[in-house]
């Protein structure tokens, strides 16, 4: 079992697309525990992100500094 924790800034992001980014790293780490000798370009993810939808867009904030 391997346990993380994520620190974010939430001015940046939103609870909702650090989840997202949770979700990809468990699929990366999933497959890289299955595939030792896997080579990064070689990993696929459940999302396309060439076809980038809206609510996948990293939110978008006016940062004063």
């Amino acid at each position: 079992t391997l346990v993380f924790m994520l620190e974010y800034c939430s001015k940046l992001f939103s609870k909702s697309t650090i989840k997202s980014f949770a979700g990809y790293f468990r699929e990366i780490i999933t497959t890289v525990s299955e595939n030792p000798g896997i080579k990064l370009e070689d990993i696929r993810l459940s999302i396309d992100f060439s076809e980038s939808e809206p609510e996948m867009e990293i939110d978008k904030v006016d940062l004063e500094f």
